[in-house]
């Protein structure tokens, strides 16, 4: 759009122009003119001292925060102040909410960090750029992926990234594993039958909706699945996930 165009010259689309924070419909306030971000976040790097060649082991998994930029000319008579209010209700730095624009099936959990008014003159629509900081640095599916009961399956995923699975399973015991590269093994210790769910993102174990860290055997590694993996386990157990994506995709 060029600067400086009116809104009532523009044809409003209702797939392109769509951008949804935390189920507020922003379209309704205004016309989204772009969305600047970077094409690929930057990767974070971890760094560890050890006796070797150089005494540095670096290793990078997952990725930088990224900033998204969206462009809003807003319509005429719509408060900013208001508006922003809303927003930042909305959301908040421990429990983010979930930013979607143009249609496009990735999500991201997001928290709006910043606005500036752009363009502000007497005649023309204010334009607005509204700033969302993403923490993990990458986006995922709407909702969650589920799979049956399974002992032995080879990991096919939808996105473009490895992501973390959440295991849940009934049983007194259980051993989790895949011998792949970059896998490792989740074992349960032997106990009380509880039904269980373990998540690997935030390395935690819950039993009967409880956290019950001491049933994880200290041996254990949480892992990352990717598609092509195989994942193995000694009793039935079922898996969710999102799909993870490192850029935009309609």
């Amino acid at each position: 759009m060029e600067k400086g165009v009116l809104i009532q010259d523009v044809s409003y689309n209702p797939f392109g122009d769509k951008i949804e924070f935390n189920n507020i419909n922003l379209a309704q306030y205004g016309v989204l003119e772009k969305v600047d971000r970077n094409f690929t976040p930057g990767i974070r790097v971890k760094t560890k001292e050890i006796q070797g060649r150089n005494g540095v082991l670096y290793k990078g998994k997952e990725f930088e925060p990224l900033y998204i930029d969206i462009y809003l000319r807003l319509f005429k008579g719509i408060n900013i102040g208001r508006l922003m209010n809303m927003i930042y209700k909305n959301t908040s730095s421990d429990k983010l909410g979930v930013l979607n624009y143009k249609d496009s099936k990735v999500f991201y959990d997001a928290v709006a960090v910043d606005y500036n008014i752009e363009e502000s003159h007497r005649d023309l629509q204010k334009l607005i750029k509204i700033t969302f900081l993403v923490p993990s640095g990458s986006g995922r599916s709407r909702s969650y992926v589920e799979t049956n009961n399974f002992t032995d399956k080879t990991i096919r995923l939808g996105g473009n990234l490895p992501t973390y699975p959440i295991f849940t399973f009934e049983g007194s015991s259980a051993k989790i594993y895949s011998y792949d590269k970059d896998g490792g093994e989740i074992i349960i210790t032997t106990g009380v039958s509880r039904k269980f769910e373990i998540d690997s993102k935030n390395e935690t174990v819950f039993a009967n909706g409880s956290l019950d860290m001491k049933r994880l055997d200290w041996n254990s590694d949480f892992f990352m699945i990717y598609d092509g993996m195989r994942v193995r386990s000694t009793v039935p157990i079922k898996m969710r996930y999102y799909e993870r994506y490192m850029y935009d995709e309609d």
